[in-house]
């Protein structure tokens, strides 16, 4: 029998390899394999990881009866990487291992061909993991979530798997900062994504330039005056509202027909961003985005000459932004013809 299935049947054998690509699935394999072994007896674990190690205690592990007589669980991570001076002895070593000691050793990948792999493999089974492909990943989402004892939309771990990438290991540390920011336990969904993901320092300070793409006033207020309660800057929210503004304005520009994928490769974006952004970018009409951009040079301009308070001038953007209701005011600043303003106070907003 397998490691899989042995695990899934309650058995757990003294030895096996376990070979997977995806890092994820050999951490994951380490907690079952613990976890079997324990629900049979208490067990001392000790970790080693090659090529930077002591063999000699490895031996000790390996031969030396605890004193409370435990069962001793040893785990080799990336066997692969044992120095081939040491490969002989460990396989050795492992081969007299006394009956008290049970191992398992990982690797990411091994040439099957030699003579240490195979003298390895004759020791115990081996399970390899399969590549796991774009099309399964939102399902790992899903069982990552479930042994956290929570549950996930289909849409909420389609985005996780769309703007995380491949890393399921990142999915796992996702999920935990989606699951602190919820607290009490209930479905996650895909807004617990777009608000905890995008708060990565990654995609930038996404929660205000969330909020005005959400047409959310009163949020907006809120973040804008967490800001500047803060300790960090007080004017680092323009260049990234204009940034957001200017995005917006390039999907409009892009259309419809061109595919989310094909959008963030010309936006230098990651696919999920552009699903996002497209949403909010259809929520405003060319002209509130430029209208937008000319109230941003005005703020900075009132800010930086000191005619309103930074937090006056902030706020009364967002309300004269958010509420539309000055739209045809004559503005302060020119926009070109191109959609460009001119640089203001140190910074550019093309």
């Amino acid at each position: 029998m397998g490691f899989t299935e042995d695990i899934a049947a309650g058995r757990c054998g003294s030895f096996y390899l376990v070979i997977s690509g995806e890092e994820y699935l050999r951490v994951d394999a380490v907690r079952r394999w613990l976890a079997a072994l324990s629900a049979k007896a208490p067990q001392t674990i000790h970790r080693f990881r090659p090529p930077r190690w002591d063999l000699t205690e490895l031996e000790n592990v390996l031969v030396t009866i605890p004193m409370f007589g435990d069962a001793v669980a040893v785990v080799i991570h990336d066997f692969e990487k044992t120095h081939s001076a040491q490969q002989e002895r460990l396989v050795s070593l492992l081969a007299s291992r006394a009956s008290h000691v049970s191992v398992l050793a990982t690797a990411g990948a091994v040439d099957k061909r030699t003579r240490f792999y195979k003298a390895l493999a004759g020791l115990g089974p081996v399970e390899e993991f399969a590549r796991i492909y774009e099309e399964q990943r939102p399902s790992w989402v899903h069982r990552i979530a479930s042994d956290f004892g929570w549950s996930i939309s289909g849409e909420a771990a389609a985005a996780i798997a769309d703007l995380v990438g491949e890393d399921l290991m990142a999915y796992e540390a996702e999920l935990r900062k989606i699951i602190l920011f919820i607290g009490q336990p209930r479905r996650i969904e895909k807004d617990d994504v777009d608000q905890v993901l995008f708060a990565d320092s990654r995609y930038g300070d996404f929660a205000i330039t969330d909020a005005i793409g959400r047409q959310d006033l009163a949020r907006a207020m809120r973040v804008m005056r967490q800001t500047f309660l803060g300790a960090g800057s007080k004017t680092g929210w323009m260049p990234l509202v204009a940034g957001t503004m200017f995005r917006f304005l390039n999907l409009k520009a892009l259309g419809k027909d061109k595919s989310d994928r094909d959008a963030a490769g010309e936006l230098g974006l990651n696919p999920y961003v552009v699903k996002l952004l497209r949403v909010q970018a259809e929520r405003f009409t060319r002209e509130n985005l430029l209208r937008g951009i000319e109230l941003l040079y005005q703020v900075e301009r009132d800010v930086k000459s000191s005619v309103l308070p930074g937090l006056l001038a902030s706020e009364l953007f967002l309300i004269r932004f958010l509420r539309g209701d000055v739209l045809h005011r004559e503005p302060d600043a020119k926009v070109e013809k191109n959609g460009n303003i001119p640089a203001a106070g140190g910074y550019s907003i093309e």
